[in-house]
């Protein structure tokens, strides 16, 4: 059990979340400890490091990793427990240790039970007759599907489906390209036909594209399953696979991905131009990204705003503006003084010549740049 201020998460909980197996209540339950102290963000991490591991043994010897949990179990049922008198570090570093033991051998059950993610067998001969199709032309169109799932259709596309049996059966035929924010329901797998390739999600983000025959699939978050005759694969976010007639020997490729449920405001730009859904991936900031650039520059801006509005610089407690440079620190227009600047100045000019500056255009020099519409 983690508890780290006001919301508490487990081992079992973050397995899920870290599967992309968590309900929409359990994502913001663990989201929202994520957000309150860095202290869970750094356990957090450790967490994800296990479980891509863990995820990486699974593919690469799926029997090594049952093979793992049998001889882990043969010396927990056998090994002596002596009781010796510990020095107080040492007991927490065994209690930390003790933790992602236990953390990594729930993964290793986790991953290796086969009916949480076993696409193999499925064959879409038992899809119902469609009666709603979906049709593009010139422009790409978006639309929302009855269990809530986001479907955004490329030009000279088309999506078809049973709309009296979706409820049950979330059974779609796609054919040109479509991106795919799927609702998790691990009892309804969302499936989809394109060409002669069979995918299925229990609840992820991926796109799908059908060029001459050959099918292009990319996975932003969660797990598919990619099927065709009786051969299967799975896909795990950041991964791409190109299926050609013909061809047996499906490579897969990484990508870079992150979790679109936690950026919305990507989802939102995909649907509002789900014809440049690659461009925006790529080039879109999350707002909380410290691991670009950018990000971390965004990062300042919102830790010198969040200090203005904490000591109160501004009457009405709004920043509109700010520029702090060696020589001033002006809020809204208004220079502050020296006292407040001096303080601003130690903390985030580390050299000559540097401005950090928030509001209107941007300017060029050395330092920060950041015009609000970018927060």
């Amino acid at each position: 059990m983690k508890k780290q201020g006001k919301h508490i998460v487990n081992e079992d909980l973050l397995i899920r979340y870290l599967a992309a197996e968590a309900t929409d209540e359990e994502r913001l339950q663990v989201e929202l400890w994520l957000g309150e102290s860095e202290q869970n963000r750094e356990i957090f991490t450790g967490y994800q490091l296990i479980f891509e591991e863990s995820k990486a043994l699974k593919l690469r010897n799926p029997s090594g990793a049952d093979l793992a949990w049998t001889r882990f179990k043969e010396k927990i049922d056998s090994a002596e427990q002596p009781f010796t008198k510990r020095r107080p570090i040492k007991l927490w570093l065994s209690i930390a240790a003790g933790t992602l033991i236990f953390f990594s051998v729930s993964l290793l059950f986790y991953l290796r039970e086969p009916a949480q993610h076993d696409f193999s067998g499925i064959v879409a001969d038992n899809f119902s007759k469609a009666d709603t199709t979906l049709v593009t032309t010139n422009q790409p169109k978006t639309d929302t599907l009855a269990d809530g799932s986001l479907i955004a259709l490329s030009k000279n596309s088309s999506l078809a489906y049973a709309t009296g049996q979706y409820i049950n059966k979330r059974d779609v035929t796609l054919k040109g390209e479509a991106f795919f924010n799927i609702v998790h329901d691990v009892n309804r797998p969302f499936r989809v036909k394109i060409n002669d390739i069979l995918v299925n999600v229990l609840g992820t983000s991926f796109n799908l594209k059908s060029i001459d025959n050959k099918t292009e699939i990319i996975v932003e978050t969660g797990v598919v399953g990619i099927t065709r005759n009786n051969k299967s694969i799975k896909l795990y976010g950041g991964e791409k696979l190109l299926v050609t007639p013909g061809d047996t020997s499906w490579r897969k490729e990484k990508k870079g991905s992150f979790d679109l449920n936690k950026y919305p405001g990507l989802v939102n730009a995909i649907l509002k131009n789900p014809n440049k859904w690659p461009d925006l991936l790529k080039n879109y900031i999350p707002k909380n990204d410290t691991t670009t650039v950018d990000g971390k520059n965004r990062a300042v801006i919102w830790n010198i705003i969040h200090e203005i509005i904490r000591e109160k610089i501004t009457a009405d407690g709004g920043v509109r503006s700010f520029r702090l440079n060696e020589h001033f620190l002006k809020v809204n227009d208004k220079q502050q003084p020296d006292v407040v600047f001096q303080r601003f100045k130690a903390k985030y000019i580390k050299e000559p010549g540097y401005t950090i500056y928030f509001g209107g255009s941007p300017k060029d020099g050395k330092g920060i740049y950041l015009n609000p519409d970018s927060l």
